[in-house]
């Protein structure tokens, strides 16, 4: 049997953000997360990713919208992927954030492509002739958060 797949289609629109952050949050869950920092890791990465389509991308569009795609291809695993239709960019050229790494040289980059690449896994961007696709995974317990319960009861 062929994995669930999510998907949402999103305008280049800051406003859409809310959505987007609405769609990630309903369909992760119904794809088995219960781990808050993995449903937290997953938002963060989608909406650095969707606001730097939206704030830099408008003047390259070859269609007015971007694709989100949420599926489990374990029953572990979260595996997302923002598909564009724009102009590619240099997403090797942003370096995983790391303590050794000067505030200068994060800087020289910005800061959230690093940012996703630090919190997920294996982040790869790929190019093609009409098409980018960024996809990243995140791993999860199917329990939920292993420390969940030590955490509420130590309150």
């Amino acid at each position: 049997m062929k994995p669930k797949v999510y998907e949402l289609r999103s305008k280049f629109e800051l406003g859409s953000l809310p959505k987007i952050a609405d769609f990630i949050e309903k369909n992760i869950t119904r794809l088995g997360c219960k781990d808050r920092q993995v449903i937290h890791d997953v938002l963060l990465a989608v909406d650095e990713a969707s606001s730097n389509l939206i704030k830099h991308s408008k003047a390259k569009l070859k269609k007015d919208y971007f694709v989100i795609q949420l599926h489990c291809p374990t029953p572990t695993c979260i595996q997302t992927k923002i598909i564009d239709f724009t102009e590619p960019f240099s997403f090797e050229a942003h370096p995983i954030l790391t303590p050794s790494l000067s505030v200068e040289e994060q800087l020289k980059h910005g800061w959230g492509i690093g940012l996703l690449k630090t919190i997920t896994e294996n982040a790869t961007y790929c190019t093609f002739k009409t098409k980018n696709i960024l996809t990243f995974f995140k791993y999860f317990n199917p329990q939920g958060d292993p420390h969940e319960h030590s955490r509420t009861k130590s309150k």
